[in-house]
């Protein structure tokens, strides 16, 4: 039977949004991984055979697909494409039962587990007709499914039909379908999207340990109660409550900021051990209490958390307190990770291209190669350094322990390099780069993950401007101090010295060896980076920019350096002079002297929070 080739885009809107809806690490995991599967579910649909992009065996997928799709004569593009997204649909509806199952609260929502497969592209209309729930009608009302297709013509330009099939696409994203939702007015919202009514709630605990009003009068009529997973008095909507019960396969939940932050100090099970052995049960265990601040009577309370006497709690606390290795400290801050690639848009389109390069041979090439570093990035990333969250694409987004970020951004910018850059470099223009530029937050493990995960990608736009005329491939880094100071920082990951000199200066190196003097006891103290601020500000313009010769600065500095070095005898003088090296490399490459600034007080910052003879 004869069949007709059509391009094939299909895309899921607004991943990020969804994804970074997140008040656990946890819902940022799972709405990543949600995202992943029921691509997947749609690429399986396909046929993952006739797929360009992604890499049809990536374990993390992005929020679209392109495919190459024979479709036999006389069968309808338009029923086709329906079936595709009908099967995403009913992909959803089963990731749904699932959690509303594990979560003990299936029988309470009234949703038909054979219905989704009547439903057609107005689901949600359908859905309201069938039953008056509010979760139903928010499960049915996500996600927003865009696809377009056109025939493909193998003699033809197949650049310019790629461009067409994004065009389609762009304008269909533009007048926006959407599901009219009657919800209950004045209910409260749901804690993680902030959007939908929150029909899902924990009970509040009072300092007695009694629990308050349930349900709370400004929750919808329909409120239930969910015991677990849910913090006290938090409330969350259907598509919500999906994301923090979602789990697939064995694994185990997420872990936590305070986990993250405790990497390289909980390096076994013991915690694990003491923890129950503490608390009774083998449940999931919050690392949050490893923290002595937290074991307070009314902090388990509220928490719901019992113990056996009066004098546990203070047990609790030393025997915690051993499990610190001598050597380390128990930092509260961890690391948040994320890059996105560089122009990716001109490189999909081959716009970057040299002009004998086939462009949809090179798409398939390409995804290969993201995959080959996603599979490295996702397995270097754990351990003691941290967690992937996701790696799809040319996008990325991980937790990483503090003792161990600049090794981290190193080791993930040279893989980067390796295994996409180098093996596909010969396709590209001249001084063309396949390059990304990344956003790196440091925060208290108590801060909002919404504020922390907002602050990098701001970091990551933020960096990729400033760098735009000089090709980008940089990152912006902050430290958000539980005070409420933020203190940021922009780099690029490499910088030519001059035209004249072929030689990259590589900027995380030279932050590695900053903090490794400054947390050596033979080093330097951080008195040069106070003093050489202090004395900068004084003549520093409203632009952080310093209008004196290069040369008194250099020396200045160096002379500052001299005065902070632990060193003394025939070996301080050369100690100085190699530092002086790196710190002035560093001060050159920074532009501005206020971020040069910045950029020695994270330093400072970093070795306080991981050194153990730090206060």
């Amino acid at each position: 039977m004869s069949s007709t080739q059509y391009l094939f885009l299909f895309t899921i809107a607004s991943p990020q949004a969804f994804i970074s809806q997140a008040r656990k690490t946890h819902d940022l995991y799972a709405g990543s991984a949600i995202i992943s599967e029921l691509i997947d579910a749609a690429m399986v649909a396909v046929g993952k055979e006739h797929v360009i992009f992604p890499n049809k065996d990536s374990s993390s997928k992005p929020n679209r697909f392109l495919a190459k799709i024979p479709l036999p004569e006389g069968k309808d593009m338009q029923e086709f494409g329906n079936k595709i997204e009908l099967e995403v649909r009913k992909q959803w509806h089963e990731i749904a039962v699932r959690a509303f199952k594990k979560a003990e609260v299936f029988k309470e929502i009234n949703i038909d587990e054979t219905l989704l497969e009547t439903l057609s592209l107005n689901g949600c209309t359908k859905l309201i007709s069938h039953t008056s729930s509010i979760a139903a009608c928010q499960i049915a009302e996500f996600p927003d499914i865009y696809w377009s297709a056109i025939p493909y013509n193998e003699n033809g330009n197949y650049k310019d039909q790629h461009d067409k099939l994004n065009g389609l696409l762009g304008g269909i994203k533009n007048v926006r379908k959407f599901c009219q939702l009657h919800e209950t007015d004045g209910s409260r919202k749901c804690a993680l999207d902030g959007e939908r009514t929150a029909i899902f709630y924990r009970p509040s605990i009072d300092d007695n340990g009694n629990v308050k009003q349930s349900p709370p009068p400004f929750l919808s009529k329909e409120g239930i109660i969910v015991n677990s997973n849910l913090d006290t008095g938090e409330a969350l909507s259907a598509v919500s409550l999906v994301k923090r019960f979602y789990k697939k396969g064995k694994g185990n939940k997420f872990s936590s900021t305070a986990q993250i932050a405790l990497l390289n100090i909980l390096t076994d099970n013991t915690f694990e051990v003491e923890y129950n052995k503490s608390f009774g049960g083998d449940g999931d265990v919050d690392y949050q209490l490893f923290y002595e601040e937290n074991l307070s009577e009314k902090n388990l309370i509220r928490q719901g958390i019992k113990r056996k006497n009066d004098k546990q709690l203070d047990e609790i606390k030393k025997l915690f307190k051993k499990l610190i290795p001598d050597n380390k400290k128990a930092t509260k801050y961890y690391a948040l990770l994320l890059f996105d690639g560089d122009s990716f848009g001109k490189l999909w389109s081959g716009d970057t291209l040299n002009d004998d390069v086939e462009l949809d041979v090179f798409q398939g090439e390409l995804a290969e190669k993201l995959h080959l570093f996603a599979n490295e990035a996702t397995s270097y990333l754990s351990g003691e350094k941290g967690r992937a969250v996701y790696t799809g694409g040319d996008d990325f987004l991980g937790f990483v322990n503090l003792s161990c970020l600049f090794d981290v951004m190193k080791y993930l910018r040279e893989a980067f390099d390796k295994d996409v850059h180098l093996l596909l470099k010969e396709n590209l223009k001249p001084d063309e780069k396949i390059t990304f530029t990344a956003g790196v937050v440091i925060a208290h493990y108590k801060a909002p993950l919404g504020e922390v995960l907002k602050k990098a990608h701001a970091l990551e736009e933020d960096a990729k401007k400033q760098f735009e005329h000089t090709g980008k491939d940089a990152f912006g880094i902050a430290v958000m101090k539980s005070s409420g100071e933020i203190n940021e920082a922009f780099l690029k990951f490499k910088i030519v010295k001059s035209e004249n000199d072929v030689i990259d200066v590589e900027s995380v190196p030279l932050i590695q060896r900053v903090v490794k003097q400054l947390q050596s006891k033979e080093g330097f103290s951080n008195t040069f980076i106070k003093m050489f601020e202090r004395e900068m500000q004084k003549v520093m313009d409203k632009e952080g920019r310093v209008n004196i010769s290069p040369v008194a600065i250099s020396a200045e500095l160096k002379r500052l350096l001299g005065r902070s070095s632990k060193q003394s005898g025939k070996e301080k003088e050369e100690e100085i002079n190699g530092f002086f090296s790196v710190v002035d490399s560093l001060r050159q490459i920074s532009g501005k002297t206020s971020n040069f600034h910045s950029i020695l007080n994270i330093c400072d910052f970093i070795k306080r929070e991981t050194s153990k003879d730090s206060q």
